[in-house]
């Protein structure tokens, strides 16, 4: 091992149970040498100096549960009788609880300040902030003095700039108002903002006027440097002068400010709001304070950097070897503020996690990385994965070894290995099994199970349902709904509705009784919550691989006993379940009531190991399930002993079988599987191919499995070998050549190929070289694979341009403006305004146009002719409104009907009325002549050129022809 570097308190190393629900924290020196109480400790904080020269001190928990303070020697400075410590200030003076209230001591054990503040925060700038009620916080000096009586509802430490963040509260109006007071409590700044970040170190903070208008930043008299911008928060800056802020629309992308207002790192989505190390995380990317990228690559997760170690947990992305480069396994590493990474060594498994699968953060003032070593325990590493310390954790006992040897040990019933988050063992996904070979006895014990419960149905009986199934009985109402679907076909056809009934009940009860004989257990579960989801995004791919990999183990087991897994069993039920599967056919011990021995699917069971993977609201799940149920026809027969009905049944004709099938083949399904023949399948293929997954697996030649293959009811895969033929396969990557894969090796031949590379011309790199060269010496033409890639980049570039065109135009410019003040919204408006006025009066082409004088402009220019006619029309009809209302005045409600019918004609005569009796109604004169000039002036004027446009329209439709 390496020694740790030489400085000067203790580092810190954390114990925990195999749960992690509990820590023992254990403290030892540069050399290695443990110190502290032997036992160790529940919790400690970081060390922290008295003051200039002062020793440093460690606040921490003892094992009885009381705090105190302990030196760099693990010696109790300050015995372990509070109930809470925290570190001291830079004035050396330390907060503690006691009696359920706060006050403050100095690091030698003398209480300076009695207990007596509900709340207080630590010493800063000669003064603390504490908290006397709900209601009123104060400033304290040194001796526990107010520096003033006035209080406010809330206080924050005084900064640098001799100013402190005060919070006024609104009772009546609940409304919060915060300014900033000096150390007296004075208003400096008065309470005019909605919120304000802290002042420290900078002259700068962010603050708000009101939530709803948004952030910007205040000098220290209170003065805008950055006005606020109702769709920009920002939080408080950091040492080096950066501030977060966020956009709050759209996608809420995040960037970082200067102390004046600038952007130093522009708005990005998923961007961290604070830097560490001076570096900004964004996902897997980290972001310098120049604004450019750390030259990193291939990481698939990355926590933020440790202030003190200054590394960062990644996990890299599996890269094959390819240009020269060496292959990448995915596995964790370290990557350093300069870009470097530093991958895991093999003896370990992974970085250690918390009790909620987090990845914890420094420990004190310990930069040490703690990970799972490959036996459960514990290894702490530096930046270089050199080992610093060591615990062996075995079941009730731990010791912690360091450079100078073994160092702590101890007996505790709670220790042990400590189970890995990221890798679970075996074990831990297991569900009801103690290791995988356990699947073999308990496959026997549920095929005991199973065939109980089957000759408990032929027998009359009703079996229990299986506690360990997963459906439930109350999908029934999906049989009520067959039951009226048949009745209703019944009902149409006369005569038939007595049997349609009695068989949709036969078919209801055995879809019910399929549930309650077959078994279904879960052998395996890897599970990922919501909240992992999203920051270990690698686990899904890596847990469905793991999930896959356990079920092969598992189905080796099954395979080394049973055989070959068959790629169609057939038990009852498999429709309607969701749970498919290859399976091994297992015997009955002992045969069912009428059983003559003539169809071996009698007196069969089926053991399936199936998968099962979904998503819910964020979080994901793989599991494997062991399905044990009767074949098909073994549940057929026990349901005819249980309704006392001949073994074998008996059918009508076959002339009228074939007859039914030729005008329904769907019907097929329900013929008594024992009495079906080549002729009925066939006659049901020929009227629908999608009816070949009816046809039980013993009748199937190769010519039903290619209809099969070619309806996409199945793949090569889930053909028996000795069934499966070079037509199947054509007929398979028929469907796209990426179903190639899935063609078993002996069947790849040369037309096979030739067939998916034509399909999916991209195929052809899954071809071996040989293949494509007899394919070209063959004559025939092997297309270009990047031909429709190249085909479809340049749809998207020209789309690309096309838009980058249109986005170019003024007037997508135009309206892609924000303005953000009043004065640019009007001038914003104005300028919208005479784009439409121009565009309007522009005319649309330099030919001439067909009418001459005001029609032939007009016609020149049809958005103007159209709006106009809008404007006009609608002018029209409030004149006539206007006259009608006024002519019902003066005549009466005959004369008003009589104006609204006649309009243009009625306003001849109001016209003259309005001048010439009513001549104080000389304005609705000028509005009835107003009327009269659009109808004999305008409209026939509209009609002239729109039936201009309308022989445009038909010359170039008949162009187009």
């Amino acid at each position: 091992m390496n020694d740790a570097p030489t400085r000067d308190w203790p580092w810190q190393a954390a114990l925990c149970t195999p749960g992690r629900k509990r820590h023992t924290v254990l403290l030892f020196d540069a050399q290695g040498r443990t110190v502290g109480p032997k036992q160790g400790l529940i919790a400690a904080r970081a060390y922290s100096t008295s003051g200039a020269g002062g020793p440093a001190l460690l606040p921490a928990r003892a094992l009885e549960g009381g705090w105190g303070f302990i030196d760099t020697d693990g010696e109790w400075a300050v015995p372990p009788h509070f109930e809470d410590t925290r570190n001291a200030a830079p004035n050396g003076l330390a907060r503690f609880k006691q009696g359920g209230l706060w006050g403050y001591m100095r690091l030698t054990g003398e209480v300076l300040i009695a207990p007596r503040f509900e709340d207080c925060r630590p010493f800063r700038n000669g003064v603390a902030a504490v908290k006397l009620s709900a209601k009123e916080w104060r400033f304290i000096d040194e001796q526990g003095r107010f520096t003033s009586e006035r209080g406010h509802h809330e206080l924050g430490d005084l900064g640098e700039a001799g100013l402190a963040r005060a919070m006024r509260w609104n009772i009546t109006g609940n409304t919060r108002k915060v300014g900033f007071v000096d150390r007296e409590g004075e208003w400096l700044i008065k309470p005019e903002f909605g919120f304000a970040q802290a002042f420290d170190r900078h002259g700068v903070t962010a603050a708000t006027p009101d939530h709803d208008k948004g952030y910007g930043l205040i000098d220290t008299s209170g003065q805008w440097v950055l006005p606020p911008d109702r769709n920009r928060h920002i939080e408080s800056f950091d040492e080096e002068g950066f501030a977060s802020f966020q956009i709050t629309k759209g996608n809420f992308e995040r960037g970082f400010l200067g102390l004046q207002g600038q952007v130093l790192i522009e708005a990005k989505h998923n961007l961290e709001p604070s830097r560490v190390c001076g570096l900004a995380r964004q996902g897997n990317t980290f972001w310098q304070a120049d604004g450019t990228k750390l030259a990193t690559q291939g990481l698939r997760m990355a926590t933020d950097f440790r202030p003190i170690g200054r590394v960062a947990l990644v996990r890299q992305r599996h890269e094959p070897a390819q240009d020269g480069a060496p292959a990448q396994a995915g596995n964790w590493a370290l990557l350093h503020t300069d870009g470097r990474v530093v991958p895991m060594p093999d003896h370990l498994r992974e970085p250690l996690t918390d009790p909620g699968g987090w990845l914890p953060a420094e420990r004190g003032d310990t930069p040490w990385v703690p990970f799972i070593d490959r036996n459960g325990g514990l290894v702490w590493v530096d930046g270089e994965f050199h080992e610093m310390a060591r615990a062996s954790l075995t079941p009730g006992r731990g010791s912690l070894h360091t450079s100078a040897g073994e160092v702590w040990s101890a007996t505790d019933a709670a220790l042990g290995p400590v189970q890995p988050f990221f890798d679970p063992p075996t074990q831990a996904v297991l569900q009801g099994l103690e290791d995988t070979s356990a699947v073999w006895p308990l496959l026997e014990h549920l095929r005991r199970e199973v065939e109980e419960r089957l000759h408990q149905v032929a027998q009359g009986l009703t079996p229990e349902r299986s506690a360990s199934n997963t459906e439930d009985d109350d999908d029934d109402w999906d049989e009520e709904d067959e039951d009226s679907d048949e009745d209703d076909d019944a009902d149409e056809n006369g005569g038939r509705r007595d049997s349609q009934r009695t068989l949709a009940a036969q078919r209801a009860e055995a879809r019910r009784l399929s549930r309650l004989v077959r078994v279904e257990q879960r052998l395996a579960r890897h599970y990922i919550s919501e909240g992992h989801n999203g920051p270990y995004e690698f686990l899904c791919d890596e847990w469905s691989k793991a999930s896959k990999a356990l079920r092969e183990v598992l189905r080796r087991h099954l395979g080394d006993r049973l055989g070959v897994a068959d790629p169609r069993p057939e038990w009852a039920g498999a429709a309607d379940s969701h749970f498919h599967s290859p399976g091994w056919a297992i015997p009955l011990n002992q045969p069912l009531p009428g059983d003559d021995g003539s169809l071996p699917e009698n007196r069969q069971l089926w053991a399936c190991l199936c998968d099962l993977d979904d998503a819910g609201d964020g979080d994901a799940w793989w599991e494997t399930w062991l399905v044990v149920a009767p074949s098909v026809d073994a549940l057929a027969l026990a349901l005819r002993a249980r309704r006392g009905e001949p073994a074998v049944p008996s059918m009508r004709d076959e002339a009228a079988t074939l007859a039914l099938l030729a005008s329904d083949p769907y019907e097929l399904q329900h013929i008594p599987r024992e009495r079906l023949t080549d002729a009925m399948i066939d006659t049901a293929l020929q009227a629908n191919a999608n009816t070949v997954a009816y046809v039980p697996r013993r009748l199937m030649t190769p010519d039903r499995y290619t209809l099969a293959v070619r309806e996409d009811k199945l793949d090569p895969s889930e053909v028996p070998p000795d069934m499966l033929t070079e037509a199947c396969c054509l007929a398979y990557v028929s469907h796209s050549g990426w179903g190639l894969p899935r063609v078993p090796e002996a069947f790849r031949t040369t037309a096979v190929y030739l067939q998916a590379i034509q399909r999916t011309p991209a195929v052809q790199r899954e071809a071996p070289p040989a293949v494509l060269d007899e394919l070209r010496a063959a004559g025939h033409e092997i297309p270009d694979p990047d031909e429709q890639w190249r085909k479809l980049r340049k749809s998207i570039d020209a789309t690309l341009e096309n838009m980058n065109t249109r986005m170019a135009d003024p007037f997508m410019q135009m309206l892609l403006e924000k303005p953000q003040t009043p004065w640019q919204r009007v001038r914003h408006s104005l300028r919208m305004g005479g784009w439409v006025l121009r565009t309007s009066m522009k005319a649309r082409t330099d030919e001439p146009a067909t009418h001459k004088g005001l029609t032939g402009w007009l016609e020149s220019r049809p958005v103007l002719t159209v709006m106009g006619n809008a404007v006009l029309g609608i002018l029209a009809l409030g004149g006539h409104i206007w006259v009608t209302v006024k002519a019902i005045e003066l005549e009466g409600w005959i004369a008003g009907v009589a104006t609204a019918l006649l309009m243009g004609l009625s306003e001849a005569y109001w016209a003259w009325r309005f001048f010439f009796v009513e001549p104080t109604q000389a304005g609705l004169g000028l509005v009835a002549l107003a009327v009269i000039a659009y109808g004999l002036i305008w409209v026939p004027t509209y009609r002239r050129i729109g039936q201009v446009y309308a022989r445009q329209i038909e010359s170039k439709k008949e162009d187009q022809t």
